[in-house]
């Protein structure tokens, strides 16, 4: 919130596309950051048809905005864009047990990006642990990804690994 007001950045697109970006202003005369929160929560309940997305996100300080945390991006197209250096910090932040979960059906590129961050001996563990575990189910792998993708969001914010994507950045300094 800022001088009485909440404000949200909106971003409309395609595949991996920002098409358009909207501002809104909620006067917080009446709630404003809680109907600001309201908004965003049912713009990014909607469904679009198959390649479009919409995304909201309410803006709480003067920091700068990163346009590709706006894009819609799942865990099988991250990961491999991570380097070497930000897998093995975000490995450090997560369990074996639910890096097994998150990659055991996805497709060998992931794979490969998590068995190249260990050791060899590391490695072979992890997959004979992964093979003894028995099928995952979507769910549990989902949020298994889910997990592992919020840790990497938060590392990225803090500065702790480098974002995979140009640095699109619009600086937004609501004191001016």
């Amino acid at each position: 919130m800022v001088n009485g007001k909440s404000i949200v950045i909106t971003a409309y697109g395609h595949k991996k596309v920002i098409d358009k970006i909207a501002v809104s202003i909620f006067d917080d005369f009446r709630q404003g950051e809680e109907n600001a929160k309201i908004y965003c929560s049912n713009i990014n309940k909607l469904l679009l048809r198959d390649d479009e997305w919409v995304n909201a996100r309410l803006i709480t300080d003067n920091v700068p905005i990163h346009l590709h945390n706006f894009l819609p991006l799942h865990f099988s197209e991250m990961i491999p864009m991570f380097a070497d250096k930000a897998i093995q910090k975000i490995m450090r932040e997560i369990t074996n047990d639910t890096w097994a979960k998150a990659i055991k059906d996805e497709r060998d590129e992931v794979k490969n990006k998590i068995y190249r961050n260990m050791t060899k001996n590391a490695c072979k563990m992890f997959i004979d642990d992964m093979e003894l575990m028995g099928a995952v189910s979507f769910e549990d792998a989902r949020k298994a990804q889910d997990d592992i993708m919020a840790v990497a969001k938060h590392l990225l914010y803090c500065g702790e690994i480098v974002s995979p994507f140009p640095e699109t950045v619009v600086n937004v300094d609501w004191k001016n």
